[in-house]
Parts: C-alpha cells; sequence; structure tokens
C-alpha cells in the first residue's frame, strides 16, 4: 500500500509534466529536447522566491507560470516559427527543431550555473507528516499532488469546454484542415508551445517541493543525460538528414 500511494502522489506531479510535453509535441508538433530545462528553472524560481522572501513558495507560482509562458511563446516566434515556414514536411521539422532545441537546453543550463550555480539547493517546506492508511508522507507531497490534480482537471476542462481549446484540438488533428476554418495554425501551435511551457514550469515546482529533491542534483544529472545522449542524438539527427535527403 505505502508504494502504491508515494507512486500515485509522484504520478500526479508526472502527469502534470507529461500533459506539458504533450502540448508542446501533440498541438505544437514540436520535439523541444529543453522541457526538462524548463521545469528545472521553475523548481529555481521557486527556491529564489522562497529563499528571498521566506514567504510561501506557492506564491511562486504567480510569476513562476507567466514568465514560462512568456519565453516559451517568445522561443517559439523567434526560433522554432522560422523552422516551421522552412520544413518541407514533418520529419524535416523534427530533425530541425530537436537539433534547435537541443542547442537551447545547453543555453539554459548555462544560464542556471551562471545565476544559480553548481551547489546543492533545496528548501523544505510543509514537511509536517500526515498520515494515510497508517502510514506517514510529507504535507507537501500531498499539496503537490492535489494541486497537480487541480491544474490537469482545469486544462481537460479548458482544452474540451473553450474555443480555444478546440482550436489547439483542431490543430493537433489536422493542421491543414484547421487553417481552412480560419484557425490561425501559427498562433494556435505557439500558443500551445507556450501552454506546455507553463504546465512544465508548474510541474517542476511541485516536483521538488513535493518529493524533497535537490534541484543542483537534476542539472547535474540533465547534464550527464545531455553528455551521454549527444552522440546517439546527433547519429539519429544524421540519419534523418540523409533519409530526408534520398
Amino acid at each position: 500500500m505505502d508504494i502504491l500511494i508515494i507512486g500515485l502522489l509522484l504520478g500526479g506531479t508526472y502527469a502534470l509534466m507529461a500533459m506539458g510535453l504533450q502540448l508542446q509535441y501533440g498541438v505544437a508538433r514540436i520535439m523541444n529536447l529543453a522541457n526538462g530545462e524548463v521545469l528545472i528553472a521553475g523548481a529555481f524560481g521557486a527556491f529564489w522566491f522562497f529563499a528571498g522572501t521566506h514567504a510561501s513558495p506557492l506564491w511562486s507560482l504567480l510569476f513562476v507560470v507567466p514568465l514560462a509562458f512568456a519565453l516559451n511563446w517568445a522561443i517559439y516566434r523567434v526560433l522554432i516559427a522560422p523552422l516551421v515556414r522552412r520544413a518541407k514536411s514533418q520529419g524535416k521539422l523534427d530533425v530541425d527543431s530537436i537539433l534547435a532545441t537541443f542547442g537551447l537546453s545547453f543555453l539554459f543550463i548555462g544560464v542556471m550555473v551562471a545565476f544559480f550555480g553548481a551547489q546543492y539547493t533545496d528548501y523544505s517546506y510543509l514537511s509536517e507528516p500526515i498520515f494515510i492508511f497508517g502510514e506517514r508522507y510529507g504535507l507537501n507531497r500531498v499539496v503537490a499532488f492535489v494541486a497537480s490534480a487541480i491544474i490537469c482537471i482545469g486544462l481537460y476542462l479548458w482544452l474540451h469546454k473553450t474555443r480555444a481549446g478546440l482550436a489547439l484540438r483542431a490543430v493537433s488533428v489536422n493542421p491543414s484542415a484547421a487553417g481552412l476554418v480560419s484557425i490561425n495554425v501559427m498562433r494556435t501551435s505557439a500558443l500551445a508551445f507556450a501552454l506546455g511551457g507553463a504546465v512544465t514550469a508548474a510541474g517542476g515546482f511541485f516536483l521538488f517541493s513535493g518529493a524533497g529533491a535537490s534541484v543542483a542534483a537534476a542539472t547535474s544529472g540533465a547534464l550527464g543525460a545531455r553528455d551521454r545522449a549527444a552522440s546517439c542524438s546527433a547519429t539519429s539527427a544524421s540519419r534523418s538528414l540523409r533519409t530526408l535527403s534520398w
């Protein structure tokens, strides 16, 4: 039972991050390799707010989420949109977006290391114990799960009950057909990409506030993962480019 409850509590936060990635790839059709760095930036933002104000880190969501939205909107408009316009096929767009966001991820890591340093960074908030079925869990984990579930449900309702959500779902199914019914596909894709980044940043905040993880450890892990994946990604991109050239 203990394993099931822990998996459920963490699974709610992971589901929130997965929704962010799904919005970016499922709607905007951009494979964003810098998505993990946005997650870490959300955790860093919460830590910076808590360390500077000693107020509840939950208040940091009021500026972390809008900033993440604005940053991802700018990334799509400045970096991704030109790739979309020049891509002759979805396969070519996948290769270009992978290479572009791969470099962007290193830029994000460098900026975060420059501003926050490479030392281990964590904080403790709402760490009081709470008992579920006789087992002891941190209150922060329960709060992170409940907040993630509320955001997931709210996002689901927004996608299915509003015209903007309908436009996103139409673009995800068939961008060409969506354009024929007066949907601005480029603007809708930018909205999906920005919204996905904002949701991912919120997921990063809940993950590290609820799981008690170290932000610097996650950054170091991202660096290691990038180094280990570099040769594999370069090889895959090279093969894809050769395939497209044929």
